[in-house]
């Protein structure tokens, strides 16, 4: 790794997130990071697209942290499904505002929101 994106990488975010690469995939924090490692440990996990685009209704844009593709069912009998899932460090009031149009319009609903406190996850 060079110098000069070492540095590009340890510069911190407003929200005083660390940039973590995994797997060759810049993730905006740690605990993103940390979020992508267990899904892909995740034994029904098929697929895991990471920051997919989306656009809402009234053309505004947000950026999924991932898609999972997992096979639903016993003996995956059900077929593939697709969970949208982000992961926050805390919630501002425009994440709420994409949160539920998201909820409202978009075929994924609901989006899976996960935080991280201490060492343990929980859904928000």
């Amino acid at each position: 790794m060079k110098i000069a994106e070492y540095k590009r990488l340890a510069k911190r975010s407003k929200y005083r997130a660390v940039p973590t690469v995994v797997d060759g995939i810049r993730f905006a924090s740690i605990a993103e990071a940390e979020m992508y490692q267990l899904l892909k440990a995740d034994k029904e996990t098929r697929h895991i697209d990471c920051h997919v685009p989306v656009t809402l209704p009234g053309g505004i844009r947000f950026s999924v942290d991932f898609i999972r593709w997992y096979w639903h069912g016993p003996n995956d009998s059900l077929g593939l499904k697709a969970e949208a899932v982000e992961v926050k460090g805390f919630s501002t009031q425009d994440f709420k505002t994409k949160r539920r149009l998201f909820d409202q319009f978009h075929p994924l609903s609901p989006l899976q929101v996960f935080s991280k406190n201490g060492k343990n996850w929980e859904a928000i």
